[in-house]
């Protein structure tokens, strides 16, 4: 089971609550049966199973108003960030004299090259994702 300590809600709110408290699985409707129907809690947070877990996740509909209050915000960043990604490798190449860079497209790394750049590829894998070993079970 699963120590009330160790979860990220009150418990004692909503459906999740009801779920933990009695060990019941429900399918409510919330029209007919808002007894155990929490607005505050239940409306902003949804469950889903991932990798044999249960982890809660913010609702479609609060996610979806959240971006609208926002006013696209998100993907004003995201826009941005491309933007600024381009404009830091243009001004590079321009600080740089601006040499032709289709000799690029010919050039084959070699094979110590290419031990190089697959060790790095495992290297940043590792760090970003934490990926353990096969035998550190």
């Amino acid at each position: 089971g699963v120590d009330k300590g160790q979860l990220k809600f009150d418990y004692r709110l909503g459906i999740a609550g009801s779920v933990f408290t009695t060990g019941v699985a429900l399918n409510i409707d919330t029209k007919n049966d808002a007894s155990r129907f929490n607005e505050n809690f239940d409306k902003k947070f949804g469950f889903d199973e991932r990798n044999g877990v249960t982890v809660r996740t913010y609702s479609k509909e609060f996610s979806t108003r959240y971006h609208e209050m926002l006013k696209n915000q998100v993907a004003r960043q995201m826009r941005a960030s491309i933007k600024m990604v381009g404009d830091f490798w243009l001004t590079c190449w321009v600080d740089a004299g601006q040499p032709d860079l289709t000799k690029l497209l010919a050039y084959q790394l070699s094979k110590e090259e290419k031990a190089i750049e697959e060790a790095e590829k495992k290297s940043w894998l590792q760090r970003v994702f934490d990926v353990r070993k096969e035998g550190d079970n």
